[in-house]
């Protein structure tokens, strides 16, 4: 629902991050890596390149298309450069991906899904290192998704927010570790309500998301339930249940419109004036700050605070 905020500090460079992941995953050019979880126990694993080189070839030529655009990849083996730029896949590019005409080809074919579910080993050692990314990058204040819960990561290093595949990863697992494919947001939107949803709108990463611009409207005035709606993003909306969720802060809704209501403009620069005060000032001593939308990130409720805000001064 908010775009995701990079920190002003970071330096970010994807080819890191790919470079990070693909070392940690390929220790050697015959052999890729990595541990699998059965029935409670670790296990070990490893799996042959070269047993798996005829079906992978087969399989990844209608990706190609996507992540190797400048066709630089001459060698059909060189796996670590094709998920260098599987990793690396801007944005725009996996959202091309997941609309793609034959997409249900590419995720119906199980044998390349199988191919890529061992290349691509979702361990508890590699979440962890890819998370390491996003605590260093990524602002973490409030989940990107609701807006509602704070995200963070404690001093004990634990972390109060979970990696939410955007594009589902079990129809689409060769962008798994695609950095831009992975959103933080809260274990609530992440495994009690998005889980397993398939969304085909745009990501928080695009620069052409638009969602947080979106304005809340008041569904009604006698139960004051906030609403979200947008063809576009109808998906994402219902995936996420927003408007459910926003539901139960139809008392909140209440008290800032009854606010607004007491405290119009004409009001305040009066008292502004009285105080001798700056107006602006005084509206945040009384309707507290009123977060742009590049901010909402801060502060949980951040969006709806101004979205009711911003639609009582226009009434």
């Amino acid at each position: 629902m908010l775009k995701v905020i990079f920190k002003e500090e970071s330096v970010f460079s994807i080819d890191s991050y790919a470079n990070d992941i693909l070392n940690y995953n390929f220790n050697s050019e015959d052999f890729v890596f990595g541990d699998i979880k059965r029935k409670g126990k670790i296990y070990a694993i490893a799996y042959e390149i070269s047993s798996i080189n005829t079906e992978f070839q087969n399989s990844i030529e209608n990706h190609r298309d996507f992540f190797d655009r400048d066709n630089n990849l001459v060698n059909q083996d060189d796996y670590r450069n094709l998920f260098k730029k599987v990793l690396c896949a801007e944005p725009n590019v996996l959202y091309e991906y997941i609309n793609s005409d034959n997409f249900t080809d590419l995720y119906l074919n199980m044998q390349a899904v199988e191919i890529y579910q061992k290349l691509f080993i979702w361990s508890g050692g590699v979440t962890n290192r890819i998370k390491n990314w996003y605590d260093d990058h990524i602002e973490l204040e409030s989940c990107y998704f609701c807006n509602r819960n704070f995200i963070n990561e404690l001093e004990n290093g634990s972390r109060t927010y979970s990696l939410d595949h955007f594009y589902y990863k079990a129809k689409s697992p060769i962008i798994t570790y695609s950095f831009y494919n992975l959103v933080p947001v809260c274990m609530t939107c992440n495994t009690m309500l998005k889980n397993q949803s398939e969304v085909k709108c745009k990501s928080p990463y695009d620069e052409s998301f638009k969602l947080h611009k979106i304005k809340f409207w008041i569904i009604d005035h006698d139960s004051f339930k906030p609403r979200l709606e947008h063809e576009e993003y109808s998906d994402l909306i219902q995936a996420l249940k927003i408007n459910e969720q926003y539901a139960t802060h139809n008392d909140y809704v209440k008290k800032l419109c009854n606010l607004r209501d007491k405290y119009p403009d004409t009001r305040i620069e009066e008292m502004a004036s009285i105080m001798s005060v700056n107006d602006e000032n005084l509206k945040k001593d009384i309707f507290g700050v009123i977060l742009d939308p590049e901010h909402f990130h801060m502060r949980p409720l951040a969006k709806l605070h101004h979205d009711i805000l911003t639609l009582t001064e226009e009434n």
